[in-house]
Order: C-alpha cells, then structure tokens, then sequence
C-alpha cells in the first residue's frame, strides 16, 4: 500500500508500492475485489522481518551494514513504524475480518 508512514528523519519509507512502477494501492484493491466476490478481506503483516529496515527475528540488526536502499533505524524506532503502519492497515480499509502476524 502506499504508506504515509515516514522514517524518523522524515524521510519517506521506500520500501512500498509508491517505489514500484505500478503505484497503485494494491491493499485497496484486495479489499475491493474481495468484498466483491463475497470474501471478508483480512491482512498478514510481518512483524519479524524487513530488510529494508534490517530486521530479522524481530530485531533491528544494528551491526549488519545499512546497504543501498536500506534505512537505520533504532529499535524502538521499527516499533513505532510498524505500530505506525499497522494503525493505517487497521484504520484505511473499513471493517476487516482478520489481520495475521507472526510471532
């Protein structure tokens, strides 16, 4: 989805459909066609892996190198992002059945 979540810098957060060459809100068109057909749409989102933030297991690896198109960010920083997120997932998109995550 386009998110407007931005990173602590205020910079934008790359790593979403608006960097991809066909920014259009793919969530919004989920939930559409999928209430169209009939389906309550429900949402996945990871909470234990994002390389553009270099998390794996749920924790920002601050000793792996910050690579071309990655962001440094802090801990407490990801949580605030991903919260940020999960509120726009949550909030965007009306009612939905479920949303999903790992542990």
């Amino acid at each position: 989805w386009p998110t407007q979540v931005r990173l602590p810098d205020g910079s934008p957060y790359n790593y979403s459909v608006t960097q991809s060459p066909y920014k259009h809100d793919v969530v919004a068109a989920f939930v559409r066609d999928a209430r169209a057909a009939g389906i309550q749409p429900g949402f996945y989102y990871s909470l234990v892996s994002n390389a553009y933030l270099r998390v794996d297991g749920g924790v920002v690896h601050p000793d792996v190198p910050v690579g071309p198109n990655q962001a440094n960010v802090t801990q407490s920083q990801y949580e605030e992002i991903m919260l940020a997120q999960l509120t726009e997932l949550w909030s965007n998109y009306g009612d939905l059945a479920e949303i999903w995550y790992p542990l």
